[in-house]
């Protein structure tokens, strides 16, 4: 019947074994033509999983650009026949050793997310949709950043779901201009005019409020020597936040992070959002980060994100003007500089000490804890405090630690599975 004909795709796969009776083949074979009819007949549409025992040279197991979904590609029926195969998401060791599963209608997760060019009315859009509350990854002097409204709470869960991030593991917020940074912080906003004409009852209480107050005003030196050294710059600082910072944004620690990215594509999305930026990198939770826009489109192409790509900015030059004139193109950025560093940013965490009036009268008053290793050195920040004058105030050293994904962190990229590539791994013995 060429109605049904045109509803059933039949193969036959091939006899790898030879020993088999031509009975026995033929009972094979005509027991698989019998479940697949009455599966045609109940469901209208047939997705076949056959045996690999039979032909097991001829089955490839392919990825796809979602590493979490994989298709069952046959080698010898035509290539429609063998589209119609395939089974559903399974772990890679899984699919590897198991590939029969379950059937699915699509080979691969629909693609969503969308590469865009780094133009500056690209760019423009990009901020307007950060500015609503959507995602938007674009590149930085370090990595690809997967950004949103910082100040948005909902915005930024939209990241930690995106991203299948624990809540645990904080979020950098990014700004182009230190006071912005500045206002982050509790030390920088806090008011430091302790008043006059206390009377003798109020001596002692009077005597701790200075030493808190002096406190304040060295972190706030601190942090505005630091950011003008670094700013912009692979380094971010890690300080007491202002009380109007989101909880979800420093995972609930009351710490938050912030850096000023110096990459001309990331400043301009900034100032045309004209609202400070939170941004991971844009890749699945502890994946490698990713460095181009094609990195982000295969770890994050099933999620709705805007994928700044400075490649499609001179595909469309070369398409507008054709004889290399540049007059009239507004396109941002050097292609060649995205991602230079290639690893992210420093983490430095500044903290005070909480001591007696005595006791931080005449020595430390806090430290400098470099919590993630970056371009910038533990040596490099030290002798900008010395430049400032503050060295005497603060101790620098090194606090890297690696936590389970249960433990709140001040700072990211502290779990102990983090940064993995996903490629097959083997150990050789000697």
């Amino acid at each position: 019947n060429r109605r049904i004909q045109n509803k059933i795709k039949v193969f036959m796969l091939p006899m790898a074994n030879r020993s088999l009776t031509s009975n026995t083949r033929n009972q094979v074979h005509f027991t698989h033509y019998l479940c697949m009819l009455l599966s045609a007949l109940a469901t209208t549409r047939l997705a076949v999983v056959s045996s690999l025992a039979f032909a097991p040279s001829r089955h490839l197991l392919h990825r796809t650009h979602n590493s979490r979904r994989y298709y069952l590609q046959t080698m010898s029926p035509p290539s429609n026949v063998a589209a119609s195969l395939s089974i559903s998401a399974l772990p890679e060791d899984h699919a590897r050793q198991s590939p029969i599963g379950s059937t699915s209608d699509a080979p691969s997760k629909n693609m969503i997310a969308k590469c865009v060019p780094a133009t500056l009315s690209s760019l423009a859009e990009c901020g307007a949709r950060l500015r609503s509350g959507n995602l938007v990854s674009f590149p930085t002097e370090t990595v690809y950043g997967l950004g949103c409204h910082a100040l948005d709470p909902v915005a930024v869960q939209k990241v930690f779901d995106a991203k299948e991030r624990p809540l645990s593991d904080p979020l950098i917020v990014h700004v182009t201009n230190i006071q912005d940074a500045l206002e982050l912080w509790d030390a920088s906003c806090s008011k430091t005019d302790n008043g006059k004409g206390a009377n003798n009852s109020q001596e002692e209480s009077e005597t701790a409020t200075q030493q808190l107050i002096r406190q304040q005003k060295i972190e706030k030196k601190a942090l505005t020597s630091l950011t003008q050294s670094f700013f912009p710059g692979p380094l971010t600082l890690v300080a007491k936040a202002h009380p109007t910072i989101p909880q979800i944004l420093m995972a609930n620690t009351g710490y938050v992070a912030c850096r000023s990215p110096s990459h001309v594509i990331a400043r301009a999305l900034i100032d045309a959002a004209g609202v400070p930026i939170a941004a991971p990198s844009a890749n699945k939770f502890g994946h490698v980060s990713p460095t181009r826009a094609e990195h982000v489109m295969d770890d994050l192409g099933g999620e709705d994100v805007w994928v700044v790509d400075p490649l499609l900015g001179c595909l469309e030059r070369e398409r507008k003007e054709g004889n290399g004139n540049n007059a009239g193109v507004d396109e941002v950025g050097d292609n060649n500089a995205v991602c230079q560093v290639g690893v992210e940013s420093t983490v430095a965490k500044i903290e005070m000490y909480r001591h007696d009036a005595t006791e931080i009268s005449g020595g430390l008053l806090g430290s400098v804890s470099v919590l993630r290793h970056g371009a910038i050195s533990s040596r490099s920040i030290q002798e900008a405090l010395e430049k400032a004058g503050l060295a005497q105030y603060f101790i620098v050293s090194d606090a890297v630690r690696y936590t389970s994904e249960e433990v709140n962190n001040v700072a990211p990229g502290q779990t102990v599975k983090h940064y993995s590539p996903n490629v097959p791994c083997f150990m050789i013995a000697s």
